[in-house]
């Protein structure tokens, strides 16, 4: 080599590049010398004995200039480097603290023990207005004024610790068990003693919850209001001793007075504190009257149930509108009709009727309402769907609820119209198989293959329920595909499966009119008409496909599919079950429609220009 760079190189660059390493080559040499110095200053006497050597000359060196950042493209293998991103530098995490035991937190033990002396304190309260009364200590009036010096005494000294410093946990537990026990000696002066009117010892228990849960509101303790409401629902139903409509009063008073403290303190938790109790108290006096087989009580439950659904409805929309991220809220407010949805079972078809219809009304008109949240809605939307499912089943008669699940599906599906109303389609839908599973249940396997049983469990409400079946599955597959809620590749099995239900209730309409008409020789009538009826629907389906390209794929499949059961049917039953001259008809009719079908696709196919 001539030492020549090559013509594809900068020579530019080259001499700035040589300049470089010149500059470093000094640089190390002065660091060399400096290294050997400090080596001997080590020994003793060092900088003594040996003189002070001059640093060698240097040059000055010269600024770096940095490197262009594209060379020529002739220059082979060379692919600059870029630097590191500093987010992609590997940084060590520093170690997580150990976790501490809960028992540790600051607060919890003081927490613990007060919630638990809360508790206590109660059930001593209840122990001496009850256990005493039973075993005859003491005198009524001394146990309820010692209740009321206790509850009292406990309030006063939660004002004096609150004001000390630290003494919030105490203050709330003392004040928690004083208007706790202070409301139970009210429940049991009125349910136990009769001393008080019903309507005047609720007046009194409004005065008290109202005062304590103001006083949570005023320090924004909610476990104030929390021990208060959760303690009286424990132990009220020892004082009622059976959930009774006294208990269930008293419970509804919580359940109104909870909401106005939540109207200034958003504590979302306590929705369902104030409604569990009211409403689990409401479930169990709906079951104990409905297996003691009587209604004397019943008219007292059915307006505690509709309070408790009214005011359960107006304070969680109350609540939902003035704060519109309320999801909790919002979901407890279907929850407080469920007590209503269950107390029509203690009356007649037409009450339970009318209480269902009323209840279900107003549930769906509220699900309607914009200025509530998605969890209100659809709370809302969930119970008014059980409500009409109640009342589908409440209709009499054995084609009744069938009938009344199909008008009631196809109402849902007739309101989805617009693309946003998919949540009434969705509510169709289910209803749609709901009531594929009580057709089944009314028109059974056995009643459409047994002539004894079709006589005898088919009839002209068969026949009404088929055709409102048959509508209904037609609605939700052409909705379905009209909205896209149905995805192309879901059309199919969607639309495969609905043709088998609709098979299955047109085959049942025809036999119980075979039947009803003509008794056990319509049987076989109905059976032939079904067959022949299967492939004339199959051969119309499959020239529908010829006529419309868009839906050939799908009506390929169903006609042959239709066709298949036909051609089935035709062998393994009718051969067997009907008579010569509709065996006859059935097998001529089958197959002139097949021969039919297969020439027409012959010509069709031939007629093709790709053909």
């Amino acid at each position: 080599m001539d030492g020549t760079p090559p013509p594809n190189v900068d020579p530019a660059l080259l001499a700035r590049l040589a300049a470089e390493l010149d500059g470093l080559q000094r640089q190390v040499g002065a660091l060399s010398h400096t290294v050997a110095l400090l080596q001997r200053s080590g020994q003793p006497g060092a900088w003594q004995a040996q003189p002070a050597q001059p640093m060698p000359p240097q040059m000055p060196a010269q600024p770096i200039q940095p490197l262009p950042p594209v060379v020529r493209p002739t220059m082979p293998g060379y692919a600059p480097q870029q630097p590191p991103h500093p987010q992609q530098q590997w940084r060590p995490m520093p170690p997580r603290p150990p976790r501490q035991p809960w028992w540790e937190r600051e607060g919890m033990v003081s927490r613990v023990l007060a919630v638990a002396g809360a508790g206590v304190t109660l059930i001593g309260v209840v122990l001496m207005v009850v256990l005493a009364a039973q075993a005859g200590w003491f005198g009524p009036v001394a146990r309820v004024i010692a209740g009321a010096v206790l509850s009292g005494v406990l309030v006063a000294l939660a004002f004096r610790v609150h004001s000390r410093p630290g003494g919030q946990v105490g203050a709330v537990a003392l004040a928690a068990t004083g208007i706790a026990g202070a409301y139970l000696d009210v429940i049991a002066i009125t349910s136990i003693y009769e001393w008080f009117h019903p309507v005047v010892g609720l007046g009194i228990a409004l005065a008290i919850a109202a005062a304590g849960l103001a006083l949570a509101a005023r320090w924004q303790a909610l476990a104030l209001a929390q021990i208060v409401i959760v303690g009286v629902a424990v132990l009220a139903p020892i004082i009622t001793e059976e959930p009774n409509a006294t208990l269930i009063a008293f419970l509804t008073i919580l359940q109104v007075v909870g909401w106005a403290a939540q109207w200034f303190r958003h504590w979302p938790t306590l929705h369902v504190t104030r409604t569990a109790p009211v409403v689990l108290a409401l479930i169990a006096a709906i079951g104990v009257d409905s297996l003691s087989s009587t209604i004397d009580r019943a008219y007292l439950e059915l307006p505690g149930a509709a309070m408790v659904a009214v005011v359960g409805i107006a304070t969680s929309a109350a609540s939902v509108v003035r704060r519109p991220h309320d999801t909790l809220g919002g979901a407890i407010l279907g929850v407080a009709a469920i007590p209503l949805l269950m107390v029509g079972v203690l009356f007649g078809t037409s009450a339970h009727i009318a209480i269902a219809a009323v209840t279900a009304g107003v549930l769906l008109t509220v699900a309607l309402v914009p200025q509530l949240n998605s969890a209100a809605r659809v709370s809302a939307l969930v119970a008014g769907v059980l409500a009409v499912v109640e009342l589908c089943f409440t209709v009499p008669g054995d084609g009744g609820p069938s009938i009344a699940v199909s008008l009631a599906a196809l109402s849902f599906l007739g309101a989805s119209v617009s693309p946003r109303a998919r949540a009434a389609y969705w509510v169709g839908a289910g209803l749609a198989l709901l009531n594929v599973l009580v057709f089944v249940s009314l028109a059974s396997v056995q009643e459409l293959v047994d002539e004894r049983e079709a006589v005898i469990g088919l009839g002209g409400y068969t026949v009404v329920a088929s055709v409102l079946l048959i509508a209904t599955l037609v609605v939700l597959v052409w909705q379905g595909n009209r909205l896209g809620i149905i995805e192309p590749q879901q059309l199919q099995v969607i639309g495969v499966l609905a043709a088998v239900a609709g098979v299955f209730a047109f085959t049942a309409a025809l036999v119980a009119i075979g039947v009803s008409v003509g008794g056990s020789g319509g049987f076989t009538v109905g059976h032939c008409a079904a067959t022949v009826c299967w492939m004339l629907a199959a051969t119309l389906i499959l020239l529908y496909g010829l006529k419309t390209p868009s839906a050939a794929h799908l009506a390929l499949l169903v006609g042959l599919t239709l066709t298949a059961a036909a051609v089935g049917k035709l062998f393994l039953f009718d051969l067997a079950m009907l008579s010569g001259l509709t065996r006859a008809i059935a097998f001529l009719a089958v197959g002139l429609l097949l021969l039919g079908a297969g020439t027409k696709y012959a010509r069709a196919f031939a007629e093709r220009p790709d053909s």
